[in-house]
């Protein structure tokens, strides 16, 4: 029989970006490895699609703004992965309906943790040459307290609240670093009303109150904010969420 540490691949687990996510989240999205990439790419576009049109609208988009986008996005995860370590190893821990995760009992958390502090300095310092360094620290300090907070927070009746301000900081820290504390950011959270519900709900209503998984069609959690885009963004940009609608309306394969 295997033991935890045989059935995972140790670089992919330990050193590879994602790796520690794909094992401990991401993989249970479904099987196959493509559609990982999806759930990645459909997380990942609930922020980044706001952000880029919005920055498009005023100021155009070149090279450089996409390598500053990548990055920060790749900062955005890295750190989140480190949050996920903190949840899997303390608070879960204290949980009523712990998971008890094997890719958590196989880390090579030393080495892990190394590698992750490099990647978030060497990150942080790219960003800082290219971005307002204000607006990079307001989201770093936002994700980070987003993290802590959620994490010593072990009461379940107030997690629904610290569970959304680690949202807010997640799928707020790409958007911050471009725009600051400017009206754009809250135009970004009115949009993401639905998904932050739907996050609060999965992981917290429906797990602790009627005890099943249930998951929001796509065409809800990721559609439903395009009429807000019209009012908001204005109709001129409304092509670069229609993509949204046409793939939520793709039936979904069984898993």
């Amino acid at each position: 029989m295997k033991s935890d540490k045989d059935a995972f691949n140790p670089i992919l687990l330990n050193v590879v970006p994602l790796g520690y996510y794909y094992y401990t989240r991401l993989k249970f999205y479904c099987r196959k490895f493509p559609c990982h990439i999806l759930v990645l790419l459909w997380e990942t576009s609930l922020f980044l699609i706001p952000t880029l049109w919005f920055y498009y609208s005023t100021n155009g988009i070149n090279y450089t703004d996409i390598l500053i986008i990548s990055f920060s996005t790749l900062l955005l995860y890295t750190i989140y992965e480190l949050g996920y370590l903190v949840n899997d190893t303390i608070t879960d821990k204290r949980d009523t309906m712990p998971r008890n995760r094997p890719a958590t009992r196989a880390l090579n958390k030393p080495v892990f943790i190394a590698i992750r502090i490099f990647m978030i300095s060497v990150l942080y310092r790219v960003l800082s040459n290219y971005v307002n360094q204000t607006n990079l620290l307001l989201a770093f300090i936002f994700l980070i307290y987003g993290i802590i907070v959620h994490n010593l927070t072990f009461n379940k009746a107030y997690r629904y609240a610290t569970f959304t301000i680690l949202r807010l900081g997640k799928y707020l820290f790409v958007p911050i670093i471009f725009f600051g504390k400017t009206i754009i950011i809250y135009y970004i959270i009115i949009i993401l009303i639905p998904t932050l519900i739907h996050d609060v709900l999965h992981d917290y209503g429906y797990r602790y109150l009627i005890h099943e998984d249930v998951r929001f069609p796509r065409h809800i959690k990721y559609g439903v904010f395009v009429p807000m885009i019209i009012l908001l963004v204005g109709v001129e940009n409304l092509p670069a969420y229609i993509h949204l609608i046409i793939l939520s309306l793709v039936p979904r394969r069984n898993k």
